[in-house]
């Protein structure tokens, strides 16, 4: 696996990654109406390019295509948020950031993939001087909130 910083030209493949495992993930849970309106916003170029003003943006590719991301890691930095997440030092969370977007292909899940990436997001955040992160997630994606309750979010 290589994950890499995308510059802010990959603007338009992160659009599009984050667009497909969007729908794929909630498609049974928005109204085809309401899942066509949140991507037509969240994903825009304007937006996208202000997110990577404001956020280091990661793509993880495996070694089986090495041109078609497989995750999607986005992190926020000096994000105060209540609902925080597990102290990364042991600190009373001065430095705190958000977990913004972790997203997996749908043939990723399940393979090693996700824990690659949320490895690499925690060390990321500790070389970074992060006390504490905190992400929030779908109350219906079950399959996320195991997982981030197994990297020790609550």
């Amino acid at each position: 696996m290589r994950i890499v910083r995308a510059p802010e030209s990959d603007w338009q493949v992160v659009s599009e990654f984050a667009q497909k495992t969007f729908a794929a993930t909630f498609s049974e849970v928005f109204t085809p109406e309401n899942l066509a309106l949140h991507l037509a916003r969240a994903y825009t170029r304007e937006r996208m390019e202000a997110e990577f003003a404001a956020e280091e943006t990661y793509l993880l590719y495996t070694e089986e295509d090495a041109v078609t991301p497989a995750g999607l890691l986005q992190l926020r930095a000096n994000a105060a948020h209540a609902q925080l997440g597990p102290p990364l030092d042991g600190g009373s969370g001065e430095t705190e950031w958000q977990l913004h977007r972790f997203y997996l292909a749908s043939h990723a899940q399940g393979a090693g993939v996700g824990a690659r990436l949320m490895e690499f997001a925690l060390q990321r955040l500790r070389e970074a001087g992060a006390t504490r992160v905190w992400l929030s997630v779908h109350p219906q994606n079950s399959r996320a909130r195991r997982f981030y309750e197994k990297a020790g979010f609550r």
